[in-house]
């Protein structure tokens, strides 16, 4: 019987009445694989309420739980690194789950393998979970460096790294608010001496409407910490990997991508003028913006600045108008009968039923 250790790290900050419920169904579907040298390591972000007691209550074994201050999602799920001590890691959300039979033995020996990091496919589901899209990943084993990050940009919770790994290159979650979890990724795929791809379905992803990325938080306060971590992450390559051309230059193109994003939603949003005029001019002192064309072979991202710097006023407006009915429709959903629809819409946008387990 193998003894190789799995730790599953799940960051928690949630402010509703279900989010202890969520977490301890996340919490069940770890620990009822088939598989059971595995524990959960909760890391509590410094909620209002202190939920020791509540997991205390539950007698749940193999289930260690930790407080600390509230510093986000990133660094809690680094505590959590820090705290495991065992051979393979995952991390995984509070409002998500496993799937049922997912850790078997086949996954088990590949694990024996000892390959530096493993990528599995999951579902993209409704808030519901009754839905889902497959995204699926093809089988095979590649190696590090630029290829390896451009093979694959699925959610980090679907895969699996080993944790040694992780600390010898010190691959840690970034502290922002948005989008930490891609540039882990980044970080783990490039530095990896092997990537192995297994096209088995490890997780259900959430789309929950209350999670970071969809609150409502000022461009600025979202975007530019974003932008500056890509930066960060650029210079970092370009010092250590000057001719890897390949990596500098995928840098560049997230660089320009997440700061034409940034001006779409400004312009989208429904602040005064002068404000979005201020934190427009602010995002186009960035010099990647202002040097496009030099940074960028995408045909459509060129395509999204250029209109921007020759057709101003009309894209602002045409932003304008998509913020309006964005905001529009996110209201009218609270009434039960458009919810109602809204639902049968969300059949069409997830397709497919979800298998809830293997074997089954």
């Amino acid at each position: 019987m193998c003894r190789m250790k799995i730790s599953v790290i799940i960051p928690f900050y949630d402010k509703r009445e279900q989010g202890r419920e969520l977490l301890k169904q996340a919490v069940d579907s770890v620990l009822s694989q088939p598989y059971k040298n595995i524990e959960v390591i909760i890391v509590d972000d410094g909620c209002r309420v202190d939920n020791r007691r509540y997991f205390e209550s539950l007698q749940l074994a193999n289930v260690k739980y930790y407080r600390k201050n509230n510093t986000g999602a990133g660094d809690s799920r680094n505590y959590g690194l820090r705290k495991s001590a065992a051979d393979y890691v995952a991390f995984l959300d509070h409002d998500d789950r496993w799937v049922e039979g997912f850790l078997d033995v086949t996954i088990v020996g590949e694990l024996e393998k000892n390959y530096d990091v493993y990528g599995f496919s999951y579902f993209c589901c409704s808030s519901d979970l009754s839905r889902g899209t497959k995204m699926s990943v093809d089988a095979k084993l590649i190696g590090g460096g630029a290829c390896a990050v451009k093979s694959s940009w699925n959610h980090h919770s679907s895969f699996i790294f080993k944790r040694d790994f992780l600390l010898s290159h010190n691959i840690e979650y970034a502290r922002i608010d948005r989008n930490e979890d891609e540039i882990f990724r980044i970080k783990a795929l490039y530095f990896a001496d092997r990537v192995f791809f297994f096209d088995k379905t490890i997780f259900y992803y959430r789309n929950n409407p209350s999670s970071v990325t969809h609150q409502n938080i000022k461009t600025e306060e979202l975007y530019v910490p974003l932008i500056n971590e890509y930066i960060k992450l650029r210079e970092f390559f370009i010092c250590k990997f000057p001719n890897d051309n390949e990596i500098i230059g995928i840098m560049n193109e997230l660089i320009c991508v997440y700061s034409i994003e940034a001006i779409e939603d400004v312009c989208a949003s429904n602040r005064k003028s002068s404000e979005i005029q201020r934190v427009t001019e602010q995002l186009l002192l960035n010099e990647y913006i202002c040097n496009y064309t030099k940074y960028i072979k995408n045909k459509q991202i060129i395509s999204r600045i250029s209109r921007f710097f020759n057709e101003k006023k009309d894209f602002i407006d045409c932003q304008k108008r998509k913020g309006a009915k964005r905001r529009w429709i996110n209201h009218i959903k609270r009434i039960p009968i458009v919810n109602k629809y809204y639902y049968q819409y969300s059949k069409k946008r997830y397709p497919i039923k979800i298998v809830n387990s293997y074997g089954k």
